[in-house]
């Protein structure tokens, strides 16, 4: 019933409209001017407006203001997450994964079009709930050089990148180099934990803490060359290194109890080096046929050391080393009647994390996984369709615990579009997902005198399926989509709560029964005054379903919110707003609390300053919160971060070309390693 009361809601909107003028889409580069985006099988293919070009200065700045459905940009942290936290989202660069120091130095200008994938296919690894592919033209010529940086004044917190790159000929060289910072001293946990003891007795616990700090310096530079003809052959390396190090983070934490009163006290050090070489090669073998190449080489070097004394000291150290190679091949024939691709996928990994002081052991893990595809897309009766069958396998080993995980992962899309505005589609895919290579170690790490976090090394793969309706709308000055997706995880990764009999409360991941999602969504989009004012709000409705071995927990949940963005000649204003995101996984209910973005930006030649607000009007605003629902522990956790209360930070972007003359390059692979597999 509520199906179908949505149903007539959307069409109610959006039939008036349909009655209007309504001109054709035509794909050709002289006529696309027309048409804000068109609609693909995948998601979407968008064309950025001169007004959102013109007034971006970065990748970060241009993918804000399109005010993609379901996308959360935070240009003062460079980040681009899901509002759902259903998964990451990959951000490309004429079809290859980029990295933030290229989203920074890319020029706005040159871009084409932007692939929002909605729906991302096999090919784009597990756990990736959007792909942003932004295409843009290859300078032929000339130089870029500039300056991109965010700082915070009202707290110490900043991101500043210098870059370089050239252009002669076929060839380009670029260079790189980020440095980001913070200093918070405003973070604050407050928890009040209450725990059935074995005699049946119940045990009360406050956590308060009275004074935090973090601290985080990074540094990365990366070295690039490129060589590419279009029309034939692209070669690329990118050499990157980063290092980033937390120097002492620290806090103190009042506990109460019912027979006493005490302070405990932590502190945390961290340091990373990881450096990665990237190899791409795509050649056109002429007959429609091409075949694009990826190897990538990571090592990631961590040395942590962390202690916690609360009436009893407890330290441990962890230096680890993880050596990570994946390889990727696709062959694809354009054939009359669809595109084929097959494609290949293989990586090794090993990690050795040796823990020291009071825990003691070495955890040496190898994991190899190798995953085949084929793929067809076409066009059969009017309808689009994309057909996928792949079968991956994922082996593990570690001492005596081993695992031979093999999964048929097959996808379906079909979309048919029909009066011309409308766009109707259905998606089928089976996929495969494994947990992090943390929650597989053998070490146990003691959080406060009552828990423990267990690593277990028994720990599977497991298998998603989903199936997704939706039905979208689309005219010139305004669009609005529907989506209703139900997704099923079997067997999946789930929170395990052991009380001991010295009352000890051990928590680990097990595999268990099912966690299922339902939710329906709603996004609308309206260009109030075309190239001037736009206006995109969004909400929907969450259902989630948690059967554990020897628990059941349900949850509904709703977000909502909404973007609003002016193009004033040299000005640009906007303004984000949404109520959060609440979810429940395993036994832990978690919630992103509410979040407001207002920024200005004026631009004058190769200059731009902004001014950007977070939490305006919220001195100590909640960041995110959390209910343990287990059994024997129930648990409540506010996390508060007066440093983003009222945080007002400054950009400053300058960029000067000369000599940029564009041909275009398109490449399409991803691939990259950051797990360090450190238990915490």
């Amino acid at each position: 019933m509520k199906k179908k009361i949505i149903l007539t809601f959307m069409l109610g909107i959006c039939l008036p409209i349909v009655a209007q003028q309504v001109d054709e889409i035509n794909l050709k580069e002289v006529e696309v001017k027309a048409a804000r985006f068109v609609l693909k099988p995948d998601g979407r293919l968008i064309f950025p407006s001169d007004a959102q070009k013109n007034a971006s200065t970065s990748g970060f700045s241009l993918i804000n203001k399109l005010a993609l459905p379901g996308i959360r940009v935070d240009e003062t942290l460079r980040t681009v997450t899901s509002i759902r936290q259903e998964g990451t989202v990959q951000l490309r660069i004429n079809g290859i994964i980029a990295t933030k120091e290229e989203l920074l130095s890319m020029e706005p200008k040159a871009v084409k079009s932007i692939h929002f994938i909605d729906q991302p296919g096999i090919r784009y690894g597990t756990d990736v709930a959007f792909v942003i592919d932004i295409r843009v033209q290859k300078a032929a010529n000339g130089y870029v050089l500039g300056f991109d940086g965010v700082n915070s004044v009202t707290t110490y917190n900043g991101d500043n990148s210098f870059y370089y790159n050239a252009n002669h000929n076929n060839s380009e060289i670029g260079v790189t180099y980020d440095f980001g910072y913070n200093d918070f001293r405003g973070e604050r946990t407050d928890e009040a934990a209450r725990y059935e003891l074995v005699d049946g007795s119940l045990y009360t616990v406050q956590r308060n803490d009275e004074t935090a700090r973090n601290r985080y310096f990074g540094h990365c530079i990366q070295l690039k060359y490129n060589l590419a003809d279009s029309a034939s052959y692209v070669f690329q390396t990118r050499l990157s290194t980063a290092f980033s190090r937390m120097p002492d983070n620290n806090s103190v934490c009042q506990i109460t109890t019912p027979t006493q009163s005490y302070k405990a006290f932590s502190e945390q050090k961290d340091k990373d080096f990881t450096p990665i070489l990237d190899l791409y090669f795509f050649r056109d073998l002429g007959k429609h046929q091409s075949v694009t190449a990826n190897m990538v080489g990571t090592f990631i070097r961590t040395d942590l050391e962390s202690s916690y004394n609360e009436g009893a000291p407890y330290a441990y150290s962890v230096a680890g080393n993880s050596y990570s190679l994946i390889g990727e091949a696709i062959y694809e024939n354009r054939l009359k009647p669809f595109l084929l691709s097959l494609g290949f996928n293989g990586s090794l990994k090993y990690t050795r994390n040796s823990y020291q002081k009071d825990v003691s052991l070495t955890d040496n893990l190898h994991h190899e996984s190798v995953y085949c595809f084929a793929e067809i897309k076409g066009k059969l009766f009017g309808a689009n369709y994309t057909a996928d069958i792949g079968v991956s396998n994922q082996r593990y080993r570690q001492d005596e615990n081993r695992y031979n995980y093999w999964l048929w992962r097959p996808k379906l899309t079909l979309s048919y579009p029909f009066l011309k505005v409308f766009n109707v589609k259905y998606d089928f895919e089976m996929s495969e997902h494994m947990s992090q290579m943390a929650n597989i170690s053998r070490a146990e790490i003691r959080q406060n005198s009552m828990e423990w976090t267990v690593g277990n090394p028994e720990l599977r793969p497991y298998k998603r399926t989903s199936h997704t309706f939706s039905l979208d709308f689309e005219q010139p000055r305004i669009s609005s989509g529907i989506k209703m997706e139900y997704r099923i995880n079997s067997n999946c990764s789930m929170d395990k709560y052991v009380r001991t009999a010295d009352n000890r409360f051990l928590y680990s991941k097990t595999n268990q029964q099912n966690i299922n999602m339902l939710y329906v969504n709603n996004y609308t989009r309206w260009d109030m005054v075309p190239e001037k004012l736009s206006v995109m709000v969004f909400g929907g409705i969450y259902r989630f379903f948690n059967q554990g071995d020897d628990y059941r927990h349900y949850h509904t949940s709703y977000n909502y919110g909404a973007n609003v963005q002016a193009y004033l000649n040299q000005w640009t204003i906007t303004g984000y707003a949404d109520n959060g995101w609440e979810f429940i996984e395993g036994e832990h209910l978690n919630r992103n609390h509410s979040t407001i973005y207002l920024s200005v930006s004026y631009r004058v030649g190769a200059f731009e300053i902004g001014l950007f607000c977070q939490h305006p009007f919220r001195k100590n605003p909640i960041m995110n919160s959390s209910k343990v629902l287990n059994r024997y522990l129930n648990k409540e956790t506010f996390y508060r971060n007066s440093s983003f209360g009222n945080m007002i930070s400054l950009n400053f972007a300058w960029k000067f070309t000369k000599g940029r003359q564009y041909k275009q390059m398109q490449r399409t692979m991803n691939n990259k390693d950051t797990d360090t597999g450190i238990l915490k």
